[in-house]
């Protein structure tokens, strides 16, 4: 079964060019530090915690948001089965 839940994407500053549209899948970021630079840049250090799908977009107070399942890895003992980038058969 899928764990559902909402994604929040904060607006962009810089409008994309249309036409532009989300990914169908994307994964979801843990932030671990972030240095901000007195020129309003700044550096992000953020690991990858969970992949999901995204099943429905919708926009809430200017934000883009979605209802997203997350995704489960199936574990792979042998990494022979990985090349060519997908599973064989024994």
């Amino acid at each position: 079964m899928a764990i559902i839940s909402n994604v929040l994407f904060p607006p962009s500053p810089h409008p994309p060019p249309a036409p532009c549209r989300f990914a169908d899948y994307g994964t979801m970021l843990e932030i671990r530090d972030i240095q901000y630079f007195p020129d309003g840049r700044a550096v992000v250090d953020a690991v990858g915690t969970r992949r999901f799908r995204v099943l429905s977009r919708d926009m809430r107070d200017g934000y883009h948001t979605a209802k997203v399942a997350y995704l489960r890895d199936e574990r792979v003992d042998d990494p022979r089965e990985l090349e060519g980038g997908c599973p064989t058969s024994p």
